[in-house]
């Protein structure tokens, strides 16, 4: 399959690496081979030429026991040696450009102020603004004079298994402050204890930083809570863990002007902080410049335009059972029936937009083909800011997808397709009280599905209905127009 497919097919011809511990699995868990050295020659044979596990032993006794061929090695260690000339592995250091990084001050680029500032921007166009009641945010330094930030997240920049280790952090209490300036009184309290109530109530607004632990807060296969998980753990409840809720819930009645930030890598139902904080923001983990970023935002010297990458749903009840893994069944905005508690690509900002006049390059779509679809993006508000324009297709009459069939006449198919599927999307500034044209480009292989019977990527003839909006809720949507497609190539 590997040498059929991903060598020959998609001409992988470099490394193709196991998972960790992967060979063991197969002897141990798997029971598909009697013992390592005839698991490895299988991997070896079927295309594997690097391993996350203990291989040499095996592949050795494997050789010895006849398993193995010097041809077999041969074939498998040309990928890698084809990766490591590419890379430079096997020539001078003085002619690979990467082998002085980090030897001096001037090839540390993570040290250099541009590094700095990247991650401090990337960080806050990435924060998603969930809710924002009577417009609290964003806050006004010549009004706000006083300010408390508790919370278990408030002073952590936490990371996990897989990410780097940059050469600084900047908390959340640390970069609000800082952003702040001197005219703003800023107290903090790391923790969930009754200094941290006092302090909020002594304080004009309340900050609580709330939200998951990366790696679980605990070793490897356990985590501290149902509601958290990672690799090897999956979770048992998507609800905000009882004590963060208990004490958000706290720190509300001790402060009507309650900010909460939820800082997690994963969706959280949190149905009662929605319904009774005055605004919530929503960031992710690992990022050095974490508290900067929050502090740009809450001040208003960044209008927030992050959109969620994932469907948020109210519950656990709303998906379908974990062993499930037809998507169609339920899972993911692409098939779901749902009302999620937040749709996939939902953000708000400080300022309103309007979409409008909706165009498209040709009336109809073949599989070579593409046709660029234009939309007017209006900044009605009165701060600058950013949206995230969303291309959505629905294949009008074809099976799963219901759907308004009221856009056209479609000739129907047979080929099940999503309800709603994104197809492009374009983040655009608008100064406020302007209005730019955004086009977005859409392919006729982006809407191709994968023929078995033919082994290729094949258009259904059909009509499609394009949908414009900023989420994939069907409330959110404000343009729609129908386009013919043909399968012509």
């Amino acid at each position: 399959m590997l040498n059929d497919v991903v060598k020959g097919e998609w001409g992988v011809d470099g490394i193709i690496c196991s998972d960790g511990a992967g060979l063991r699995l197969l002897v141990s868990d798997h029971a598909a081979f009697p013992d390592l050295a005839a698991g490895a020659a299988a991997c070896i044979k079927a295309g594997i030429n690097q391993f996350l596990d203990l291989y040499i032993e095996p592949v050795t006794e494997a050789v010895q026991r006849g398993l193995l061929t010097e041809a077999d090695l041969d074939a498998g260690l040309r990928g890698v040696f084809r990766v490591m000339m590419r890379l430079g592995l096997l020539d001078p250091p003085e002619r690979v450009p990467y082998s002085t990084i980090g030897r001096s001050e001037r090839t540390r680029p993570w040290e250099h102020a541009s590094a700095r500032e990247l991650a401090r921007e990337v960080t806050r166009e990435s924060i998603v603004l969930l809710e924002n009641r009577h417009g609290l945010l964003p806050l006004d330094r010549n009004r706000v004079r006083s300010m408390a930030i508790v919370g278990p997240r408030c002073n952590e920049v936490l990371f996990d298994w897989y990410s780097g280790m940059p050469p600084y952090t900047i908390t959340p209490r640390d970069g609000i402050e800082r952003v702040a300036g001197p005219g703003v009184s800023v107290g903090w309290v790391g923790d969930t204890g009754p200094a941290a109530l006092e302090l909020v109530r002594e304080r004009e607004v309340a900050i609580v930083c709330i939200g998951n632990h990366p790696e679980g807060n605990a070793s490897w296969a356990r985590v501290s809570s149902p509601s958290e998980g990672k690799e090897a753990v999956d979770r048992k409840s998507l609800a905000l863990p009882s004590d963060q809720e208990g004490f958000v819930r706290q720190v509300v009645a001790a402060n009507p002007n309650t900010i909460v930030i939820l800082i997690s890598n994963f969706p959280v139902a949190l149905p009662w902080v929605i319904e009774n904080a005055k605004a919530v923001l929503h960031v992710t983990h690992c990022s050095q410049e974490l508290g900067t970023a929050l502090g740009d935002v809450i001040w208003g010297d960044h209008n927030p335009g992050g959109k969620l990458a994932q469907t948020w749903p109210r519950s656990v009840e709303q998906l379908p059972p974990m062993l499930d893994y037809d998507i169609r069944n339920g899972r993911t905005y692409l098939y779901s029936r749902e009302d999620a508690q937040y749709s996939f690509g939902y953000g708000l900002s400080y300022t309103r937009f309007e979409l409008s006049t909706l165009t498209t390059s040709s009336g109809q779509l073949t599989l070579g083909g593409s046709v660029d679809v234009s939309v007017d993006v209006r900044n009605a508000g009165e701060r600058d800011g950013d949206e995230v324009v969303q291309l959505y297709v629905h294949h009008v009459g074809a099976p799963g997808s219901p759907g308004d069939l009221s856009a056209g006449d479609g000739v129907g198919g047979s080929v099940e397709r999503p309800e709603r599927a994104l197809k492009g999307f374009r983040r655009v500034r608008v100064s406020a009280g302007a209005t730019q044209r955004v086009s977005i480009t859409l392919r006729g292989r982006d809407v191709a599905y994968w023929n078995e019977a033919r082994q290729c990527w094949d258009l259904e003839r059909g009509n499609i209905e394009l949908c414009i909006g900023t989420s994939s809720r069907p409330g959110d949507i404000a343009l729609r127009q129908v386009l013919q497609v043909h399968p012509d190539r």
